[in-house]
């Protein structure tokens, strides 16, 4: 029964990712997530009373996400900046695979005016890129470079791809192009000597 339960609980976490993706926050509605979940308003409910539980469910299966990548990232040990550099890529990719993902960024821009939970993503990305320059940022950052100040300027980053690329207007979403986006960052944020050993369009080997 358990592993009934939890099957239904991911049925329904992927359906409102889905909902929110494709309509929005105010645009989802319990019923039609249940509906898409193939389940009863009944079990819905049992698993989550609100629309606010489904977008906190949605932003821990985003953190977990997030966590996987940066562990991924970590495993093949680079530098940090170019770990960040790394993660700002596979973020840039899950927006393009991922549901769960665009839901949690969509659902943050458009309630962000409401904070938490909405926001808890961005506060999530912003942690994922500083723990990655800890204890780093003599050796990597020029230093005028505050690692918050940096995760601030990345967040701003992605949630404007992720605008642009969900926009009506298709040459807004060609025009993106985050290894270029880096090419510019990056001299303004590396220290002297570290540029020349950083990959702008992300060192994971292909297929990675």
């Amino acid at each position: 029964m358990q592993n009934r339960a939890q099957q239904t609980r991911t049925r329904l976490v992927r359906a409102a990712a889905d909902s929110f993706d494709r309509y929005g926050y105010t645009g989802t509605n319990m019923a039609g997530v249940a509906r898409s979940a193939g389940v009863t308003k009944g079990a819905l409910y049992f698993h989550f009373a609100t629309k606010i539980d489904l977008v906190r469910a949605l932003n821990e299966e985003s953190r977990l996400l997030l966590r996987g990548y940066a562990a991924a990232i970590e495993l093949r040990r680079p530098s940090p900046l170019q770990a960040v550099v790394d993660l700002s890529h596979g973020l840039a990719g899950a927006l393009r695979t991922e549901p769960i993902i665009r839901a949690t960024l969509r659902v943050a821009r458009e309630c962000g005016n409401c904070g938490e939970p909405f926001l808890d993503f961005y506060l999530q990305w912003a942690q994922a890129v500083t723990d990655l320059l800890r204890g780093s940022t003599q050796d990597c950052l020029a230093p005028a470079v505050e690692p918050d100040a940096l995760a601030a300027l990345l967040l701003a980053l992605h949630i404007g791809a992720d605008a642009m690329v969900s926009a009506a207007e298709p040459r807004l979403g060609a025009a993106w192009d985050l290894a270029g986006a880096w090419r510019m960052i990056l001299p303004g944020v590396a220290a002297d000597g570290v540029l020349g050993h950083l990959e702008a369009a992300g060192s994971a080997p292909a297929g990675a």
